[in-house]
């Protein structure tokens, strides 16, 4: 259901509603939502402003629970954290 307020797919688009959806389902344990919560948390989308120590915890989540993508996005995330400081 969040994919479908996300895209707007036969639902009014609603990037905060999707957002809602998504954290009932990362509650849960959802290696999916949580890798979903925290792409919305590191652009912005359906939150009120950018948070990434949000992003990395349900990045953390997601990578506990064996997501390989949110594996993926914390080790750039320390690498962008290595090459700029």
């Amino acid at each position: 259901m969040g994919i479908k307020y996300l895209l707007g797919l036969e639902l009014q688009r609603d990037a905060a509603k999707a957002r809602e959806l998504f954290a009932t389902a990362a509650a849960t344990g959802y290696v999916h939502a949580q890798s979903a919560l925290a792409l919305f948390y590191s652009l912005g989308f359906g939150v009120d402003d950018l948070d990434i120590a949000m992003s990395t915890l349900y990045h953390s989540f997601a990578t506990m629970s064996g997501g390989v993508l949110s594996d993926m996005a914390l080790g750039y995330q320390y690498y962008r954290s290595q090459r700029y400081d």
